[in-house]
């Protein structure tokens, strides 16, 4: 049974429709970057064995191997 009303509908649509372009955008998106190198950092940082250098560039490493998909 769909429960979604005319106005999910819609909402639901309308993302798809823009998801694709999303996820370009996002892929240049410096602000994007910055918040996902901060969380990479904290979680290398957490795992409590690795130097401050060495934290930034496993967080680097990290970042690079994200892939955005977009359904």
């Amino acid at each position: 049974m769909n429960v979604m009303n005319k106005h999910d509908q819609l909402l639901a649509l309308t993302g798809r429709s823009l998801a694709e372009n999303f996820g370009e955008a996002l892929h240049g998106n410096e602000e994007f970057t910055a918040v996902l190198m901060d969380a990479a950092a904290a979680y290398v940082e957490a795992q409590g064995i690795f130097s401050e250098d060495a934290v930034i560039d496993i967080a680097a490493e990290l970042v690079m191997r994200v892939t955005v998909l977009v359904d």
